[in-house]
């Protein structure tokens, strides 16, 4: 689903476009007229708030990363006694981390221990040569860097519910009670989605080897 898909949609759900069919593509059209424009502008950062929630939903299964022992870029520094990775420099969508799994040679170990020590960093036995970390991790969704004619990086389902935080945002000073309405379905679609994927299988889909 466009960015401008879920920005229409949000004006319909207002009720303000009366007989206008609107339509995405004629978005910056829309942004000309004093009946839309008022709401466009203030739309982004309601979106990026909604992005937010879903990101802190953990309604977005997980994802890994793997790091090999011959990995020289950012993020790392070692020394004889321990490794510490700056998930924050590595992943470029990690949130928070699910697990960390050694694989090398003579097997798999999970659930390695890995300690924290604060913002997204944490220490580990160095690596043997052929060994590797899979960091496995709950990811977060960003949209600052795309344009209303870009996809947003949701799965369809969540991308549509969008809307209804959005309209809880912008009509929160002048429809109080319409504004919560709208968040309170927000809030149910999200619990709604999160129940249907309960059962599913964590993504794991995106498996990145970082090192030779």
């Amino acid at each position: 689903m466009k960015l401008a898909e879920i920005k229409v949609d949000a004006l319909r759900l207002m009720l303000i476009n009366y007989e206008d069919d609107l339509i995405a593509d004629r978005l910056s059209e829309y942004m000309t007229q004093e009946n839309y424009k008022h709401y466009l502008v203030n739309m982004p950062q309601a979106i990026n708030r909604a992005i937010d929630r879903i990101n802190s939903s953990n309604v977005l299964g997980t994802s890994s990363y793997e790091v090999s022992s011959g990995y020289k870029g950012q993020g790392l520094t070692s020394t004889d006694i321990y490794s510490t990775y700056d998930l924050n420099a590595i992943i470029p969508d990690y949130q928070t981390l699910h697990e960390v799994i050694r694989t090398g040679p003579y097997g798999i170990e999970g659930n390695v221990d890995a300690i924290s020590v604060g913002n997204a960093k944490f220490l580990l036995p160095p690596l043997n040569s052929g060994e590797a970390y899979i960091f496995v991790y709950r990811p977060k969704v960003k949209i600052d860097a795309i344009t209303d004619e870009d996809e947003v990086p949701l799965p369809d389902e969540l991308a549509r519910i969008i809307p209804y935080w959005v309209k809880g945002e912008v009509y929160q000073d002048d429809e109080p009670n319409i504004a919560a309405d709208a968040k309170n379905q927000f809030e149910q679609f999200l619990i709604a989605y999160a129940r249907e994927n309960t059962n599913r299988q964590s993504s794991v889909e995106s498996v990145y080897r970082a090192g030779a």
